[in-house]
């Protein structure tokens, strides 16, 4: 019980913090871990492996579309655009790991 009433106790010391303080009471707090910003070429290597750049190439081709149309598909999909010595398949290892983890 006196661990209940421990944490109990700092807790309303946090909220009386907040109260006269504010948003500074969290100014001390470390973030747990640093994240990547997420840029335009993530979201070109998610709709590659997604699929979804394939499914829309092979749709372009097979389909009698006029050529305005196929323009203004082509206008909203995102290609990925290589880095400085970083290849496609390094980004996209490099993502899988940012998502799922690291399997070891």
């Amino acid at each position: 019980m006196e661990h209940f009433e421990v944490h109990k106790e700092s807790l309303e010391d946090l909220i009386v913090d907040m109260h006269t303080h504010g948003p500074k009471v969290f100014a001390d707090v470390p973030l747990k871990e640093k994240r990547r910003e997420v840029t335009v070429n993530d979201f070109a290597l998610l709709d590659e492996m997604s699929g979804l750049t394939l499914y829309l190439d092979n749709f372009l081709i097979t389909q009698n579309l006029p050529e305005t149309t196929k323009e203004r598909i082509r206008a909203y999909m995102i290609r990925y655009r290589p880095e400085k010595n970083k290849s496609k398949e390094v980004a996209l290892n490099e993502l899988r790991i940012a998502m799922f983890g690291d399997q070891r």
